[in-house]
């Protein structure tokens, strides 16, 4: 069968990068789209569905936060102090509820930076899914992008902008 298109949903959370969310351990929900497969419902394309999906995520790293003072000031490292090489961590799921871990992985991605320079990251990110014929039947499949730290900091600020786009299609040439 040709080429099918079937959906193309948006999800922006910040158009511009004026967030001030401290990012932390704890996984934070900031793309929640669901793109629509009903065309295909009980057709050959059912389970041809692939879904392209692409985003960008702001990050503000502060390299010189309050934590910093304290290492410079005492020119020891406090066993405690995770900023110098703590990570930002991107997951994004399949079918989930909106809580991190009730859907299914499709898409990790850890991002370190440089430790010693502040500056504003704008993180790409960009997979497909390939989702099996039953989520296809479903006639919505819900994807949920989260972002978190691995190891606790206060450098790390969601600035934004932040947003995700899905498209979904079916079928072969």
């Amino acid at each position: 069968m040709a080429i099918q298109f079937l959906d193309m949903m948006v999800s922006q959370q910040l158009d511009s990068p004026s967030g001030t969310t401290v990012l932390t351990t704890v996984p934070l929900l900031i793309g929640d789209l669901g793109v629509s497969t009903s065309l295909v419902v009980g057709t050959p394309n059912q389970d041809k569905v692939r879904v392209g999906l692409s985003g960008t995520v702001g990050i503000l790293h502060n390299a010189k936060d309050k934590h910093d003072k304290d290492k410079h000031k005492d020119k020891k490292k406090d066993k405690h102090d995770h900023d110098s090489h703590a990570s930002v961590l991107f997951t994004i799921e399949r079918g989930g509820n909106g809580t991190f871990g009730s859907g299914t992985v499709i898409y990790q991605e850890e991002y370190r930076p440089v430790k010693k320079h502040t500056s504003l990251i704008p993180v790409s990110i960009t997979t497909t899914d390939f989702p099996p014929s039953a989520a296809a039947a479903q006639s919505l499949i819900r994807y949920t992008l989260y972002v978190a730290l691995d190891v606790p900091s206060e450098a790390f600020i969601l600035t934004g902008p932040i947003a995700i786009y899905g498209v979904a299609v079916a079928g072969f040439n």
